[in-house]
């Protein structure tokens, strides 16, 4: 049996996780607090993008991109979005056990890593990396318009058939579901009476590229605030419950210290007790 000085030990060894438990808390909350902010403000004109590209189609924006039977077996793309970190519950380990599955399906597959714990993940299971981005814990539009513009210029120029995206999907600061979904080519279905109804100055073929460029920049930006808003709140979730679970169990310890304590208390007084006294 752990004797007092060990006891005391293992408590305060508790409290001090406790404390860096809640330090991170409150961290991660702001850091929600702000993503949260931005995305919730920026979800509808992403939509709205969106809706312009399922119109127009990705491949307006690459009229010089090659179109034979080389660039049809040009290898996909596989972006994949995690934490910098870990402490997030099983935020990481969801997203990566999808990816590891579909890219079992496609090993010819190119792959870019957006996080360090993505990166990690390729280095320890050998997987080749095409490119490595490392995004802060709350990402500006500067960073999906670099990786836009590095996975645009490879599709435009044959050198990709495709770019999947692998992302934790955010619901609520509950719940995040891994999800993957196709980022280029995509859209086309424009009409001819859609075209009729619209002017385009100076000229379509102008004003779609620009627009299919601004829009792609623009879903990616909703898909990096999208990721890093989930991932602190599973950081938050994971770090409140370790903090409410070293709370208990430092009650459950102090509980046991203050019984050892009494125990030891009473056996002197009653030792002392029936010491016998001297005639």
């Amino acid at each position: 049996m752990a004797g007092l000085r060990e006891l005391r030990k293992h408590l305060k060894s508790i409290k001090s996780i406790g404390q860096l438990a809640g330090a991170m808390k409150t961290v991660a909350t702001a850091k929600y607090s702000r993503i949260n902010s931005v995305y919730s403000a920026y979800s509808e004109y992403a939509g709205e993008c969106k809706r312009i590209l399922e119109r127009f189609g990705a491949d307006a924006a690459f009229p010089d991109r090659p179109v034979t039977e080389a660039e049809t077996a040009a290898p996909p793309c596989f972006v994949i979005f995690s934490g910098n970190r870990g402490l997030c519950g099983s935020y990481n380990t969801e997203i990566l056990s999808l990816f590891g599955k579909k890219l079992a399906d496609f090993p010819q597959a190119e792959v870019v890593t957006c996080g360090k714990t993505a990166s990690l993940y390729c280095r320890e299971k050998k997987i080749p990396v095409l490119h490595e981005f490392f995004f802060d814990d709350i990402p500006s539009f500067d960073n999906a318009k670099e990786l836009a513009a590095f996975l645009c210029k490879r599709y435009g120029e044959g050198e990709i058939g495709s770019v999947r995206l692998f992302y934790q999907k955010f619901i609520n600061m509950l719940t995040q579901h891994p999800h993957d979904e196709i980022f280029l080519p995509c859209g086309g279905t424009n009409t001819a009476e859609e075209d009729y109804r619209t002017i385009y100055i100076p000229d379509k073929n102008t004003v779609v590229k620009k627009t299919v460029f601004d829009c792609l920049e623009a879903s990616l930006y909703s898909v990096l605030l999208e990721s890093a808003a989930g991932c602190q709140a599973a950081t938050i979730m994971a770090m409140r419950s370790a903090f409410d679970n070293s709370v208990d169990s430092a009650d459950t310890l102090e509980t046991k210290i203050n019984r050892i304590r009494q125990g030891e208390v009473t056996a002197d007084v009653i030792e002392i007790s029936y010491e016998p006294t001297e005639e």
